[in-house]
Parts: structure tokens; sequence; C-alpha cells
């Protein structure tokens, strides 16, 4: 078996105890003593110039009856340890012919080839590092080689060529088969150190566009996955490289080179060819994947013309006056190329622009979600959620906000003191559509929903046609108006607390069942009735006043608190909007950065009408009466009603009942509610839920056997609150649970409050 010439570049063969390397003489030694049966040590060199000390050893991998390569019974290999261990062994196969497979080092031309066994970064493999680990790689990679397992269906692809120079960033649609050829101007990144990257820059023209690279794009027939080639260093072993591959790259040049004679004529500093190839695992098999590379050539696009033979100097052109012809023109026929082994070229990564689909690939999401969204609030809480959305590739957007962005608002919002001054709306907009590389990804409206003026049609129509809204603004009011706004589109608020400690999401489920006042009175309950959230909203004392005006006062809430809560905000909010049913769920930040994760299942709500006012009830409530009812049997019982008073709205929503005070009286055929505590636990309600819930009415059951038909007893009682709450212009409820039914009782003046009045006396099942 012929050995590779290239070992004498390794030194001279030396005794394996002259070995200074750990690792090289650790492999020596392990090799020499005979315990592995399917390796055997042939000699150790050391090259005393560079320090490079060499463990040539044989080994004898799995193979099966028919071999996909020619991978001898004993394979001879070279591991090569450098002086430093700062960098992993190198592997080479040391037979002369070995063959060309899958997954091998980037190698120089005539080299050895070199076998990928590790891809691991060594910094991670040098801790787990043995001569027997490694070893069993060799072997695992030399018998895969030998099977064709180097390219199974979960594998990554080899690429055609490994890149070696700046990276360059095109727009993902220049990579599809039918994506019309033609050639595109990069600019160079930002910064002013050497360029890392070329892309296409929208603000390109800030900087006078620096640094121009003019690409052109080739498109390859499918190929066959190989070992990884070396990469062209001249532009001759580019153009040779690319015949190899089946394509006249000296052709396609020359045609790209003609540009400079049009006009705007112009010459762009530095030229790369993008190659963009499909990848086959077989020669017969479907595209596994696109390789696309890039070649960088130090020559301006005329420079390039006049090396292929393409074009030559116009000894008519006036540099005087430019603008009025090309300093070159056509050659007819094309000359030879000249010089092409003198141009050195660059290998260039390339990678896709960020866009929505690189988005959801990152994210590790399924599918594309490009639902439009009505975001309403472009503030510190609406901003980080648009982002954070946004880089998962999710939906198209309609930023709503007139407010302005203002030095204080940097604390705590995304964006920067480029948009200060800006309607928060339109720059908002603004950042999600350039993130995402599309124009219509977002645009903004300045508009203030409780009060659109002007902009009410526009705003109607975004409702109208959204199928999601999003209520980011804090405010209660406009949650409300948004609940009540036509339109079939779930809507969802997310809101943090006062003190900036927690994080809450209320989602409608798909239909609407549940609407998002409802679902407000109750999130109020389950503040109520769960210890650890009492002091959910209460406020933080001293506020930041921003401006001398004695209500521009802005919270005390680091940026920590308000990424970390909307980044579970987010997360809770695409959850609830990735399902049919809706949400109730409160994430709180505990003094040690813990989280404390609270979720309610919402409850079906009904909306009753009585005269001009709407009142809001849900099946939780109507559970809790009834099981108090039935805990109190035979006796009667009952309690005051809390809920929520929207007068402008004309609305009450009902949050809960109350247990009947201790000095309460019940018996079999009355029940007489007390008021020992009553109003210190009206004040608590109104605390825990920064006076929100207030008292609304009354409940009470019915014996056994009884429906829940009001008595003449109830209704001189409704008559009676009526003459409490009608004062305040708000019509009292009273709530009865039967036997069989429960019914909500209202009136908005004492004649209303006839039981048999149908709009004003509801029936349920009690089951």
């Amino acid at each position: 078996m012929a050995l590779h010439p290239k070992l004498e570049i390794f030194g001279a063969a030396v005794a394996p105890r002259e070995l200074q390397h750990p690792r090289a003489a650790a492999m020596a030694a392990y090799l020499a003593s005979g315990d592995h049966d399917d390796a055997r040590l042939l000699e150790c060199r050391l090259s005393r110039e560079d320090g490079l000390e060499t463990v040539l050893f044989e080994v004898r991998a799995e193979r099966p009856q028919e071999m996909v390569a020619d991978i001898r019974r004993w394979e001879p290999v070279a591991a090569v340890f450098a002086a430093s261990d700062d960098r992993q062994p190198c592997l080479f196969a040391a037979r002369e012919d070995f063959p060309e497979v899958p997954h091998q080092n980037i190698v120089p031309a005539g080299w050895m080839r070199s076998p990928c066994v590790d891809d691991r970064p060594w910094a991670e493999a040098r801790s787990t590092w043995t001569p027997l680990a490694f070893l069993e790689r060799v072997r695992w990679w030399m018998g895969a080689a030998a099977s064709g397992g180097l390219s199974d269906q979960t594998q990554a692809i080899d690429p055609l060529f490994v890149s070696s120079g700046p990276n360059i960033a095109i727009p993902r649609a220049f990579l599809q088969p039918d994506t019309p050829a033609g050639n595109m101007t990069l600019f160079a990144g930002a910064g002013t150190e050497k360029t890392a990257l070329y892309h296409l820059r929208p603000h390109a023209a800030r900087d006078g566009g620096r640094g121009a690279l003019r690409l052109i794009p080739v498109r390859l027939p499918p190929q066959p996955m190989r070992a990884v080639r070396s990469a062209p260093r001249t532009l001759a072993e580019l153009i040779a490289a690319f015949s190899d591959c089946g394509f006249d790259l000296l052709a396609a040049l020359r045609e790209a080179a003609l540009d400079v004679l049009n006009p705007p004529y112009s010459n762009p500093p530095r030229v790369a060819v993008l190659l963009v190839a499909p990848i086959v695992r077989t020669a017969d098999g479907p595209v596994a994947a696109e390789d696309a590379r890039a070649f960088g050539i130090p020559l301006t696009l005329g420079e390039l013309g006049e090396r292929l033979g393409a074009i030559a100097s116009n000894p008519g052109y006036s540099a005087a006056d430019p603008g009025k012809s090309s300093p070159y023109g056509r050659s007819f026929p094309p000359a030879a190329p000249e010089g092409l082994e003198a141009v050195a070229i660059d290998s260039l990564p390339v990678h896709a622009e960020f866009d929505r689909e690189l988005a959801r690939e990152c994210a590790g999401l399924e599918g594309a979600d490009s639902r439009q969204v009505v975001l309403v609030g472009a503030g510190a809480v609406g901003s980080h959620l648009a982002l954070a959305l946004a880089r998962e590739g999710r939906f198209r957007w309609t930023v709503v906000d007139d407010d302005y962005l203002l030095p204080h608002n940097l604390a705590r919002h995304t964006l920067g003191r480029y948009e200060l001054g800006d309607r928060k709306a339109t720059a908002l907009a603004a950042e999600v559509a350039e993130l995402l590389g599309e124009g219509d990804a977002a645009h903004g409206l300045a508009c203030n929903v409780l009060f659109p003026g002007d902009m009410a049609p526009e705003l109607d129509t975004a409702l109208t046609e959204a199928e999601l809204v999003i209520d980011a603004s804090a405010s209660v009011a406009v949650a409300r108006r948004l609940s009540d706004a036509a339109g079939g589109a779930r809507r969802a608020s997310v809101f943090l607390n006062p003190a900036g400690t927690a994080s809450v999401v209320l989602s409608e489920d798909t239909a609407r069942a549940t609407r998002l006042d409802a679902l407000e009175g109750q999130y109020y309950r389950h503040l109520l009735r769960e210890p650890r959230l009492r002091s959910h909203l209460v406020p933080p004392g001293g506020g930041l006043r921003y401006t001398g005006a004695c209500r521009h006062v802005s919270s005390r809430i680091p940026e920590t608190n308000v990424a970390a809560l909307t980044a579970l905000a987010s997360r809770g909010l695409t959850d609830s909007l990735d399902a049919d049913a809706g949400g109730i769920g409160i994430w709180t930040l505990d003094a040690d950065g813990g989280v404390f994760v609270s979720k309610v299942a919402p409850r079906a709500s009904k909306c009753v009408a009585v005269a001009d006012w709407t009142v809001v009830h849900d099946e939780g409530l109507l559970e809790h009466l009834k099981a108090a009812r039935e805990a109190a049997l035979p006796a009667e019982t009952g309690g005051a009603l809390v809920g929520i008073v929207d007068v402008a709205r004309k609305s009450i929503i009902v949050v809960d009942a109350l247990a009947p005070p201790p000095d309460s009286v019940g018996s079999p055929t009355q029940f007489e509610r007390g008021v020992d505590g009553l109003l210190g636990r009206l004040a608590d309600i109104q605390s825990v839920t920064r006076d929100q819930v207030r008292y609304v009415g009354e409940w009470h059951s019915h014996p056994r056997r009884h429906s829940a038909m009001p008595s003449q007893m109830d209704v001189a009682q409704l008559i009676g609150l009526h003459g409490e709450l009608g004062r305040e212009g708000i019509p009292p409820i009273m709530m009865i649970v039967g036997e069989r039914d429960v019914a909500l009782v209202s009136a908005t003046s004492p004649a209303d409050a006839a039981p048999n009045a149908s709009d004003t006396c509801i029936q349920e099942p009690a089951q």
C-alpha cells in the first residue's frame, strides 16, 4: 500500500519516547500497548522546525459486504498534534489513493484527505479527549464511509466549497430556483474596522454607501454531495472549478462585465460571484439542500472585464465628463483572458438576510404566522412585545398609539435616541418592518383609541379587518373600548402591575364567547381569592416626575423587570393565541428572581340587558352561588354582590358573591343579611382591585323545592336597593338561587321591579 508523499512534511521518524506533546505521547503509548485489537502503531514523526508531532497508525473498521467507498480492511492514518494545545489534533488519511467521500475537512489542493471525525469546538472536546475515544471516532468514520453512512438523511449536507472570507447577506428570494438572474449591489456593514459583512443596508445612504460590492449570481445544476473541496485560490482556479460542475463561468462573467457599458455608468470597487448549487445526496435523488457561496474578486467590474477580454479601454472617454460615456468599450470578438492566475480571490460565506422565515426557523416554529394584528399601545410593554414576536416571525402589525417618544421613555422602551420626538406607533412599526425586511410587515397609526377624531374610519377599518387585537395600553378604558368594538377578531390584553413585578395576559377565546371585559372581572375575582396576589395591584410609592406638570409622572420600574416580564407575557400570549381557548395568566417575580405563575381558565359569560345597561356574569359565579346555597341548606343564605361599574359604558360586571357577615340570620323560610365587618370587607376589595370593584347589589338563596322567582319580599328589597344605588344612577343587581335555577333581577326605577317583567328576570338551569 503506497503511503502519501506529503507525510514527509511532518519530519523524520522518531521513537515514541521522543514525543513531548502529552496527547501525542499518550496516543503513541496506547497504540504501542496492544490493548486495542483494531488499531496498531506504525511510526511516530517529529518536525523540529514547527514542533508538529505525528502518530501514524492503522485502524480496522467494520465494513459491509457491499461497500459504497473503497475503505481498506486496515487504513493507515496520521494524527498530527500542534506544539500548543489550542487546536484539535488533525487527522489525515495516509493512503495516497484514499477515496473522495463526504464529510472531510478542507485541505490545500494535492494534500492528504482529512476525515472530519469530530465537529465539536476544541474548547469543548478537549476536556473529554482520550486516545481511546479519538480512536473509536476514527473507526466509526471509516466504517460509515465504507457503508455510505456519512450521508444519511439526518446528517448535515456538505457544502460544495468551504468559505474563508467576509460574510455576505442576501434576500432569501435570491436563493430560490425561479428567481430571475440579475446583479445586485451590496454595501459594507456598520463599523470602521475590517469589513465583516456585505448586505443590503437600508440606511447605506447615511454614510455614502461605502464599500459597494457588485454581486453576480450563478446557479449551477444539481450537484451530488461529495467531500468538501479545497476552496479555489485564484480566478483561474474558480473558473476551472465551475467548469467541473458543468457551468461556463468565463462566459457568465464576460456577460456581467458588460454592465459597465450601460448608463448610468458605474464601476463598483469590488466584485463577487454568488454561487447557488442544489445539493443531492445521490445522483438521481431530490434536492436535499441549497449550497450558497460567494467568491470575492479584488477587481472593479471594468478591470474584471478587461482581464476576461470582454471589454477594452475606451480611447474616447473623458474623465472630465464621466457621465457622457463609459471608460470601456466592448471587444469583438472577446480577447483571450490574461493574468487570471494572478488574481487571488476570497471565499465568502453567504447568509440569507433576516426575514420572517429565518425568524420562524430560529424560534423553532413549525409554520408561518402572518395573522393581521392590531397592537394598541406602543409604550414599554407594546414595544417589547412587538419586537419579541416579530423576531419569531409572527404577525403583520398595525401599531396604534398617539404618543411621542420622550427622553424618559428610553429607560424602558426598545426604541433609541434616533427616534426621539417621533410618534411611537410609526417609529415602532418602522422598526418591525425593517427587522423583517418587509415594507408591509407593519405600519403605524398615530391615533387615540378613545378619541380617534378624523382617524376614526381608519381605526375602525383596522379593527374590523384584524385577525387579532392586542391591547398593551395599560388603560382599563382602552381595554373596555376594544372589547366593545366591532369585528370578530379575538382580543387580548397584556400589561404590568403598577409595581412592575408582575405581567398579566387576558386572552379571549376564538369565538369571543367570553369577552375582554368579562375576563377583567374574572381576573379581579382571582386576585380576591388568591392570597399570594393580594398586593398585586398595590402601587409603588413615589413616581418619577419627568416634567413640571403635576400629571406627568412615570413609574420607577427597572428595564430588567420590563424585559423579563414582557418576555414571559409574550410566551403566555402566543401559547394562548395558538389555541382556541382563552386564558388568564399572571407571572410574578420574587426578590430572588423566581417566578410565581398563576393561571385561570376563563368561564363562559353571559350578557343581560337591563334597559339601556348591560349586566355580565359568568358560570364561575353561578357555580359559587349554587355551592353556597347547598352548603347552607336547609336554611337560606346570602350576601353582598361586588362588581365593576362603568357608568360611561352603562355596564356592570358581577365579579363575586360575598359570604354572609357573621351577624346574618338564616332559616328555612327567610334570610336577613347582617352588617358586621361588611364595610371593612368592601373597603378591602376596593384596595385589592385598586378601586375597580365595588358593591353592586345582593344575592340570596331560596329553600328546597323552590324556584328562583322573586318573592314579594324580594321585590321590596330590590326597591330598597334602588333607593341606595339609584341615587348614583346605577341599577341594583339581585341574584336569587333556587332549586333548579338562578334569577338575575334588576331595575332602573322602582316601578320596574315587578318580578314578572321578562326583561329583568333571567332564569337559568341550576345544573
